[in-house]
């Protein structure tokens, strides 16, 4: 495995960890060159933040918006299906900030996003490898802790993965507030986190009968089923969880999905209902959390520090 790591002279020690991988490197009057490839680079001398070797990011010269199906980018100039660009890409938007996660490309010409970020007359860039900063935070390590919150003493909002020896936990760039010159935000739970201990993850019963995309129930359905949850089939005995769909629409006794990915079976599949988790946010749970901030906008950041809020977890 090749890593490019740096020496702190005031910190007596390797510090730092990159994710651009030059042939040789130099420093010359307070300015970093280094050679790719029989390539010669001046690090430092231009905007383009975030990349290196002019291999981090894509450009797409225009975007225009595919309402009513999807969130879609068409560029007509552009050949996404050479490689070039893979699912789980991110495609920023130069002007707003705003960024979206890659889903399917479709065609050459065509992405579906994961969101809308398009206005009219903006560009957009591509961005694969993002800005990364990880650390831990570990005082006390012999107690159990609940870690509430972040605060970035930075000039912007960072993606936030966090990752304790118990749970994991999220913040997305837009949830952070500038509160006194500081972002600050709650740690949430991963949207992903299918848990059955968590609130976000409630019993509806058996189903009695499934006919083409319909779930039909003997009793009436709890009212907490509501357009957008996602249904699962859930094996009583291990806990296990298979995806249904996601719920279009519910009356008293049967609900609709969209998508049918797993089929119930009529008069045994237990059904289970799973609201977005990031709702019911508690924190992150444990001895020690690892946190990871990414940015992907093309643009400077500036971080000085990182705090949290964490108290002692009674049981």
């Amino acid at each position: 495995m090749i890593d490019t790591i740096s020496y702190s002279p005031g910190a007596r020690g390797w510090n730092s960890r990159h994710t651009w991988y030059p042939d040789w490197m130099v420093g010359m009057n307070s300015t970093l060159y280094t050679f790719k490839n029989g390539d010669l680079y001046k690090h430092d001398a231009n905007a383009n933040y975030n990349e290196f070797y002019g291999n981090s990011t894509a450009e797409i010269t225009s975007g225009t918006d595919d309402a009513g199906t999807a969130d879609k980018l068409t560029d007509s100039t552009a050949t996404f299906n050479n490689g070039s660009i893979l699912v789980d890409d991110y495609v920023v938007n130069n002007t707003t900030g705003q960024y979206a996660i890659v889903t399917t490309i479709d065609s050459a010409t065509v992405l579906s996003l994961s969101e809308s970020i398009f206005s009219s007359g903006d560009s957009y860039e591509i961005s694969r490898n993002p800005t990364s900063v990880t650390f831990p935070f570990n005082d006390a390590p012999d107690e159990e802790k609940v870690f509430k919150t972040l605060a970035l003493d930075s000039n912007v909002a960072w993606i936030t993965d966090v990752t304790t020896d118990l749970t994991n936990g999220t913040i997305d760039d837009s949830w952070y507030k500038l509160k006194e010159g500081e972002y600050y935000a709650f740690i949430r739970r991963d949207a992903n986190d299918l848990d059955p201990e968590n609130l976000s993850l409630q019993g509806i019963g058996v189903v009695d009968t499934f006919v083409t995309d319909t779930l039909n129930f003997t009793f009436t359905i709890t009212s907490s089923v509501n357009t957008g949850d996602n249904l699962y089939i859930m094996d009583t005995s291990t806990g296990a969880l298979d995806l249904i769909g996601t719920v279009s629409s519910k009356n008293a006794t049967s609900i609709t999905v969209a998508s049918v990915t797993t089929t119930p079976i009529n008069g045994t599949s237990f059904i289970v209902v799973v609201k977005d988790s990031t709702a019911e946010s508690r924190g992150a749970r444990g001895s020690y959390m690892v946190t990871e901030l990414k940015i992907y906008k093309p643009t400077s950041a500036e971080l000085f520090g990182v705090a949290t809020e964490a108290f002692k977890s009674n049981p």
